[in-house]
């Protein structure tokens, strides 16, 4: 009896000594790999602006083939941007042309002394800008944009503008004239959407606002 009794004890104390029980300790959770590489391409980058070594990240080096890209996106962006100043190159020779003694006589086919009316003039300038409006407005351009692309679109309003100059300077008379100032004016209505895009696109980030 008295041994049963002191087992009986001894089973008593060890539970209470036991306390209550331990929670179950869960494994750490594994992130996924892409996030644990973003997290240590922020830290390396990070460690950039602190460290001048170029061990302290694995981007290229301020020279060579990185250097070398840049620049020749740099030059990219500055050939598109030849399509915007079509802009101001049509506003500025419209003037002296339509004030020659040459466009009175062969085209408006009046005398060489006579002025041509106002209403004309005007009518041979605002068409340009008529022309630019149509195609620069948002649903116009933004449908070339999505089903053309960008380059596509930069290519087509240069043929555009093409053609529009060689009917200008093919033109015998005023009407055949005003056809071709309102597609020129398609022309770079379209490009001066599209190449904005274009060079904030392609342009690096460190020439991001000079360019476009």
């Amino acid at each position: 009896g008295s041994t049963h009794g002191g087992r009986r004890d001894c089973a008593r104390a060890r539970a209470q000594g036991a306390g209550p029980a331990a929670e179950p300790v869960m494994a750490p959770q594994k992130l996924p790999r892409s996030c644990l590489g973003r997290a240590a391409d922020r830290l390396r980058w990070s460690c950039r602006g602190s460290s001048g070594s170029a061990e302290a990240t694995d981007g290229p080096p301020s020279g060579g083939a990185g250097g070398g890209q840049q620049w020749r996106v740099a030059l990219i962006a500055l050939f598109s941007a030849l399509g915007s100043m079509l802009f101001g190159l049509d506003i500025g020779y419209i003037g002296p042309i339509i004030e020659s003694e040459s466009f009175r006589v062969d085209v408006a086919h009046i005398a060489a002394d006579e002025k041509i009316s106002s209403a004309v003039e005007g009518l041979i300038v605002s068409l340009f800008s008529l022309g630019a409006i149509c195609t620069s407005f948002p649903v116009v351009s933004s449908f070339f944009l999505d089903a053309w692309g960008r380059k596509a679109s930069i290519g087509l309003g240069s043929v555009v503008f093409i053609i529009a100059n060689c009917i200008q300077g093919t033109a015998c008379s005023i009407p055949r004239l005003l056809v071709g100032r309102f597609v020129a004016g398609m022309s770079v209505g379209l490009l001066s959407s599209v190449i904005v895009l274009y060079q904030s696109e392609v342009a690096p980030a460190s020439m991001r606002g000079a360019l476009s």
